[in-house]
């Protein structure tokens, strides 16, 4: 997308500069009418034995079948509305239209804003046995701004642009900012070893951010990056939940143990004094 839109920008610049240089009023015409020197040089190709009028009637003939072949082309291609090209009397020559060139500056400022730097692209991480995910709620706080950013982009940043090109656009922005979110998620998410309580209240406390973050990658159509947010979370969860079981196993062993070695401690009795 990003060398796409860049592609764009810079051939609607090589665009102007091409045309800045005008000449172009021959297209205009009619007929082929290239000029005294053109007719001047099959003239002399007509008089010439090596050449002779044949040849120099063909030449002709291939270059009136090759300027009506591009007049027709050039009425096909920007005699329309949306054409970005338009034929200026004054200048006697053709120019971009004001509004490819203010398509161009949309795009530009487009590119410069700072949520279209280039994303890492991270992937989520898998949880191993022994491990859980420690949320750093910090970045996760972060990926939640980028949602704000975005609502103000769609609702500031489109103006002006026509209907195909806002939607084309926003579609893209929203790519751009899902991959974007899923960067900051799985640097969110750091693999540390499992607590043996299971480490509930650190996971509860992310949890609501988690699913703010599942909210806005929904609205953006990215469903396949919240599959893979549903499937990290799903996976820690269960890592704490064996955490929590085997520790409840362990304390109920405990407990049976200590109840058979309180059976199995007898009180010592008195022994009788002897008689003296």
């Amino acid at each position: 997308m990003l060398a796409d839109y860049r592609g764009i920008v810079g051939a609607i610049g090589t665009q102007q500069e091409l045309l800045a240089a005008g000449k172009g009023g021959w297209i205009r015409q009619p007929q082929f009418a290239a000029g005294t020197v053109y007719e001047r040089t099959l003239a002399l190709a007509a008089q010439n034995r090596l050449l002779g009028e044949d040849a120099a009637a063909r030449a002709r003939a291939r270059a009136e079948s090759g300027f009506q072949a591009l007049t027709g082309e050039l009425a096909q291609r920007f005699s329309g509305p949306d054409s970005g090209i338009a034929w200026q009397d004054k200048d006697g020559r053709y120019v971009v239209t004001p509004e490819r060139l203010a398509l161009r500056g949309r795009l530009a400022a487009l590119l410069n804003q700072p949520f279209m730097a280039p994303p890492r692209d991270l992937a989520l991480p898998r949880v191993p046995a022994g491990s859980a995910v420690l949320w750093d709620r910090q970045q996760l706080d972060q990926a939640i701004a980028l949602g704000d950013m975005r609502k103000r982009f769609l609702d500031e940043g489109l103006a002006g642009l026509p209907g195909a090109w806002r939607d084309a656009i926003a579609q893209n922005v929203d790519q751009q900012f899902a991959r974007l979110v899923t960067d900051q998620v799985a640097a969110a998410a750091i693999l540390a070893p499992l607590p043996a309580d299971g480490g509930s209240a650190g996971f509860e406390a992310a949890l609501g951010r988690i699913a703010r973050i599942k909210a806005m990658l929904s609205d953006m159509h990215a469903m396949s990056r919240v599959d893979d947010l549903d499937v990290l979370v799903s996976r820690d969860a269960l890592a704490r939940l064996r955490a929590v079981d085997e520790m409840l196993q362990q304390s109920e062993v405990s407990t049976r143990s200590g109840r058979c070695l309180r059976r199995c401690i007898r009180p010592r009795r008195a022994r009788p004094r002897a008689m003296t």
